[in-house]
């Protein structure tokens, strides 16, 4: 797109980011042991999400209200959550119907979750 201006981001290796109007973005990287990690970059300040007790976080979504979701991994099944940027707290939620595995890959500004 002609005019556009592009900021690169080399501080992490993000595989997947999303930034809101808010000027946060949120991703994931893998690193060198080959373990994903969540990011979110609000400011200056990078800040890795690695959901309390996973193996595997990946940050796949950011609203304007400052609210992370994503997908993480503990066992042999994966989890949706959220983090809420304002509180520093992680909410996992409920599989539907005990499926037993669920990934949240979009949020809205009402904290309204979109995945399967």
């Amino acid at each position: 797109m002609k005019g556009t201006v592009f900021t690169v981001l080399d501080s992490l290796l993000p595989a997947n980011t999303e930034r809101p109007g808010n000027g946060e973005v949120s991703g994931f990287f893998v690193d060198a042991g080959g373990v994903n990690h969540g990011f979110l970059l609000n400011g200056t300040t990078d800040m890795t999400l690695d959901f309390p007790g996973a193996t595997f976080t990946q940050a796949l979504g950011l609203n304007d209200s400052g609210m992370v979701d994503g997908v993480y991994m503990a066992g042999d099944a994966t989890h949706g959550f959220v983090y809420n940027i304002a509180t520093n707290a992680y909410q996992s939620f409920d599989d539907p119907n005990g499926i037993g595995t669920t990934t949240s890959n979009g949020i809205n500004d009402k904290g309204q979750l979109v995945g399967f």
